[in-house]
């Protein structure tokens, strides 16, 4: 039977999310043979306490970049079929960057003082929460224990924590 439907809020969600067919071009060796040594120690370290903390990806690569040219982008790749209910990635629930884990942290007091920023009634409270524990997590560099997934992400110029001194002013 022949649809007619001219809107699907599936069509909608894909393209507000970005999500289409993967990218014809695929780079599935920059890590190794393309990378500069520093991006490959901190891939290195970030692997390795993945796999300390539980964290397992049994049919995915990662990084691989999609597109050519300037308009590369990193991403994950299947390395062989994935079957349906199958896992994917298995992250265990405290390696999960969540409020939970925000307000069990040693900055939990200034959640709890401030409900009128982080309360969960505020309409900003949960994000309000996440990035101030992220910016404090942030600031302790290599004592932090997420400092191995923060030195991975990417360094977008459009995040504000990324921007120049200058910008900030």
């Amino acid at each position: 039977m022949e649809s007619n439907t001219k809107f699907s809020f599936l069509r909608l969600f894909d393209s507000i999310k970005g999500i289409h067919k993967p990218e014809k071009k695929v780079d599935e060796t920059w890590l190794s043979e393309r990378a500069d040594k520093k991006m490959k120690d901190k891939f290195e370290k970030f692997f390795k306490w993945c796999t300390t903390n539980g964290i397992e990806y049994p049919k995915i690569k990662y990084p691989v970049l999609f597109g050519e040219g300037d308009n590369q982008y990193p991403g994950m790749l299947a390395t062989e079929d994935i079957a349906k209910d199958e896992m994917i990635i298995k992250v265990p629930a405290n390696m999960v960057l969540s409020t939970k884990v925000c307000f069990k942290s040693e900055i939990k007091d200034i959640f709890f003082n401030h409900p009128d920023l982080y309360g969960m009634h505020m309409p900003n409270g949960e994000d309000n929460v996440l990035s101030t524990y992220v910016m404090y997590e942030l600031g302790k560099e290599e004592k932090s224990f997420w400092f191995p997934m923060f030195e991975i992400w990417p360094k977008d110029t459009e995040i504000m924590f990324n921007w120049d001194d200058a910008d900030l002013e």
